[in-house]
């Protein structure tokens, strides 16, 4: 986004010429065949992106789910984009708050169809959810097995606050399924070797790339002085041949058959610098 529209922003200007073009161009062009061939963002290794992505692998996606999100702070609202990227969601958030719960922040006003409940409330919509992320900085747990209603459904509870938002008994109440940040850490370390190993082979696609470049620009350098050879050899030939026009009087023939043997001549003496150029 902002390195091609700064190239086309110098291209329009005049400040960006052949060889700058070039090298824009060129990274430009790797950089969407590497994000395409390598898929390097489906190796996240946010806490938030790998958590809904685990999360949506473990029910077959979150389209047509309710979902259930408790904390709008960062990683809630990351949580929050992510899951709303996918589409199809029935999303539903809560934060503690000392004001309304009701009233949507402003940094959530971005997401349609987001329904705020008030956070006192959050056990009694459990039921009717198909999962809960959890990622508030409170220092006690907010989701208490003791207030939590029977559950005829399954319900996938995903905790990824430090300390933990969920009361770790849950996990012994039927149809819950829980998970938390301990679950994410050793995926978040696959991710990350994963990506080490693709950063590899990324800086070797990019050494080729260079050197391809680097030839390019060699080559037209090079074009440009044979370029020059010839626009001086034409020159030569054009004053060789109007000094011998104005000392030898030749027939039309013969004129002829002299210019291509001056001509001749002259572009072997620069074959030998343009044949060692290419």
């Amino acid at each position: 986004g902002q390195v091609k529209a700064a190239a086309s922003f110098a291209m329009e200007h005049g400040s960006s010429k052949k060889v700058l073009n070039k090298v824009f161009r060129e990274s430009i062009t790797y950089a969407k065949r590497a994000k395409t061939q390598y898929k390097m963002s489906e190796n996240p290794l946010s806490i938030s992106a790998t958590a809904v992505k685990y999360i949506s692998q473990q029910i077959n996606g979150l389209g047509g789910k309710n979902v259930l999100i408790m904390g709008t702070g960062k990683i809630g609202t990351l949580i929050l984009r992510y899951i709303h990227e996918e589409e199809g969601a029935d999303i539903y958030i809560t934060r503690r708050a000392h004001h309304s719960s009701h009233h949507k922040p402003d940094m959530l006003t971005a997401f349609e169809g987001v329904h705020m409940i008030d956070f006192e409330a959050r056990h009694d919509y459990i039921p009717d959810m198909d999962v809960v992320f959890t990622a508030t900085a409170s220092p006690h747990v907010i989701v208490k097995s003791e207030a939590l209603p029977q559950l005829y459904k399954p319900v996938v509870f995903m905790d990824v606050a430090v300390p933990r938002d969920v009361d770790i008994r849950i996990r012994d109440r039927k149809h819950v399924t829980y998970h938390d940040i301990d679950d994410l850490r050793a995926i978040v370390d696959r991710s990350e070797a994963q990506r080490k190993e693709l950063a590899q082979l990324i800086c070797r696609d990019i050494e080729t790339e260079v050197h391809k470049v680097e030839a390019w620009v060699t080559k037209a350098q090079a074009d440009e002085t044979i370029r020059k050879l010839n626009v001086f050899c034409d020159r030569v030939y054009d004053h060789t041949w109007d000094m011998i026009d104005k000392k030898i009087d030749l027939s039309e023939k013969d004129t002829q058959d002299m210019k291509k043997i001056v001509k001749s001549c002259i572009r072997k003496m620069g074959k030998t610098p343009i044949d060692q150029l290419k």
